[in-house]
């Protein structure tokens, strides 16, 4: 799902969105979440990772990072080098979050790499 936030026109996403949800959705019914915490992938994500990982840090702190990067990105405007840089740097440090949470994910439910891969990628 990482690929999707590169296109800029956001009706692309709409359809990878819809399908991300479903998926964290039947993830999260069969952790036994609650499941419509995947409504907001987010929240998902953070659910999935009080399981998945020994604290809670691993989950705040890519995601504060990203915070701080976009919020800092907006605020030196679209135009900006600077901007498209820390841009690129959020959408890394998420990212890198992700391939664990996917990878750990597919492990504890029993699955190998190319599971993980297909994770990452594909919804």
């Amino acid at each position: 799902m990482l690929f999707i936030y590169i296109f800029r026109n956001p009706l692309i996403w709409v359809l990878p969105l819809l399908i991300q949800i479903a998926s964290y959705w039947m993830i999260l019914r069969k952790m036994e979440k609650r499941p419509y915490f995947a409504l907001l992938p987010v929240a998902g994500e953070m659910l999935m990772s009080q399981d998945l990982f020994r604290r809670m840090r691993s989950f705040y702190r890519p995601a504060f990072a990203t915070a701080v990067l976009m919020v800092t990105a907006y605020y030196l405007h679209l135009q900006n080098l600077y901007a498209l840089l820390l841009k690129l740097l959020a959408f890394i440090v998420y990212g890198v979050f992700l391939i664990r949470l996917y990878r750990r994910l597919s492990f504890r439910f029993g699955k190998g790499i190319p599971f993980s891969l297909g994770l990452i990628f594909l919804p």
